[in-house]
């Protein structure tokens, strides 16, 4: 009866070890860069959709009053220290950490023994080309994205635009992210405190993927945090211009209309390199010649847009107030090109495939040459010599996927026990508990599907 009574008890205390509350410790970046903060995921976390008891979690956060000791803008050393402090005192073990943004460089330094696993959500794990590039000042101390945005509105000659009033909150978010440059220069590529090594405890990754508008989605989410999904400045303009335009109007200027929608891919083929690096061959293997296509800069860019611009104000058949739409949606269809670009830089993906030269156009350039039949044959077999069957590698790259702020490549390490894609969420919205695949990702962690590190009982 003794033993029982000893078994019982012995499984009675191990059960309430495995469920009592698991303290969590929550992270979030900058507040510019950061949504609606992780109150919602432990929210959600401990009742899920309003069902069930959910899991069963303690906020370390209320224990340290974590507001009044964590002030990102001081930077991550600063933040470290606070943090590492008000935790040493406490009793919390065995804690989860979830950072977002900056946060997550700040909890990647910590180092505090306290912590046992550690989620990285939208973290810019191997620093932010996009922040580089916004804190980035010309010689004369103005800062170079704002220029860029300004000459290319100028250049588009889209007014105000102030019925969508993009342009006022994009300033607004690039701002934001400019008045905190000195909290900001730390999660830089080539930061110590990002390259301070990987988390020495498990750790799960969770990276967000908007695959179109991320520019106006990010603008959106910035107005509006809490929005689940929307993307109203992306929509703005293009549904006044369909609203406003005529049947008539839109037949008579398909072509003008359709380059004014279809510009954001052209800028983005523009700013996109494409290279030939093999030497060509002739069909016997010898190798004829080697050449190389570079990328082409944004002077390209800006002479494909003052191209459209002349077409729209020579167009007869569209009112003024159509062609001064047609000119805001212009402005922001390049600016989303451009931001694309920014936010990549030159973290392209590679492609690699064998190249034809295309003989046809040799023999049709014959044939536009002479009406002379002897000059003719020489011609074409001149072109049979030197393309037929030659082939060479050709190198393209794509600019990688991204969720409006950091790229797949920044967010993701190495050595993760799990890596969740949060697809068609932008970097505001990775905190947001009811954003399906955020959701998604965080109730598999919980539940342990990335291994018991990460496991919350319920």
């Amino acid at each position: 009866m003794k033993k029982i009574i000893l078994l019982f008890t012995f499984c009675l205390l191990l059960y309430s070890s495995y469920s009592q509350d698991r303290y969590v410790l929550t992270i979030d970046g900058m507040t510019t860069t950061s949504g609606t903060g992780f109150d919602g995921v432990i929210n959600g976390a401990k009742n899920i959709n309003g069902q069930g008891s959910g899991f069963k979690i303690k906020s370390l956060n209320n224990t340290i009053s974590l507001s009044s000791i964590y002030n990102p803008s001081d930077g991550v050393a600063a933040s470290v220290e606070s943090l590492n402090k008000g935790i040493a005192p406490t009793e919390a073990t065995d804690v989860l950490g979830i950072a977002h943004d900056f946060g997550g460089i700040v909890m990647r330094n910590m180092k505090s023994s306290n912590i046992s696993a550690m989620i990285l959500d939208g973290v810019p794990n191997r620093g932010s080309q996009a922040i580089k590039e916004i804190i980035r000042k010309d010689s004369d101390g103005k800062y170079r994205v704002q220029k860029i945005f300004a000459d290319m509105k100028k250049l588009t000659g889209a007014g105000d635009c102030a019925d969508c009033n993009i342009e006022t909150r994009l300033n607004d978010f690039l701002e934001h992210i400019q008045a905190a440059e000195k909290g900001y220069k730390d999660i830089l590529p080539d930061s110590k405190f990002v390259n301070a090594g990987n988390p020495t405890v498990p750790y799960a990754i969770m990276w967000g993927n908007i695959s179109k508008n991320s520019l106006s989605s990010m603008v959106s989410s910035f107005a509006s945090p809490v929005d689940v999904n929307t993307n109203f400045y992306g929509k703005c303009i293009t549904e006044q211009i369909n609203t406003k335009i005529a049947k008539k109007e839109r037949e008579k200027n398909r072509l003008i209309i359709s380059s004014v929608f279809t510009i954001f891919t052209d800028v983005v083929n523009l700013l996109t390199p494409v290279k030939v690096t093999n030497e060509v061959k002739d069909k016997d293997g010898n190798i004829t010649t080697a050449f190389s296509i570079t990328g082409v800069s944004i002077d390209k860019v800006t002479t494909l847009v003052k191209d459209i611009v002349t077409s729209i104000q020579q167009s007869k058949d569209l009112s003024e107030e159509l062609k001064n739409l047609l000119k805001c949606e212009l402005y922001m269809q390049t600016m989303s090109g451009l931001w694309e670009y920014l936010v990549s830089q030159n973290q392209f993906i590679t492609l690699k495939y064998e190249w034809t030269v295309d003989l046809f156009n040799c023999l049709e350039d014959c044939n536009n040459l002479s009406d002379d039949p002897p000059s003719k044959s020489m011609c074409m077999a001149e072109c049979n010599q030197l393309y037929a069957n030659q082939t060479t590698t050709v190198t393209a790259y794509a600019l990688r996927p991204n969720d409006g702020l950091l790229t797949d490549y920044e967010q993701q390490l190495d050595g993760a026990a799990k890596t969740y894609e949060l697809k068609e969420v932008n970097h505001y919205q990775e905190q947001n508990w009811f954003q399906g695949p955020v959701q998604a990702a965080f109730v598999d962690l919980f539940n342990g599907g990335a291994g018991v590190a990460f496991k919350i009982p319920k």
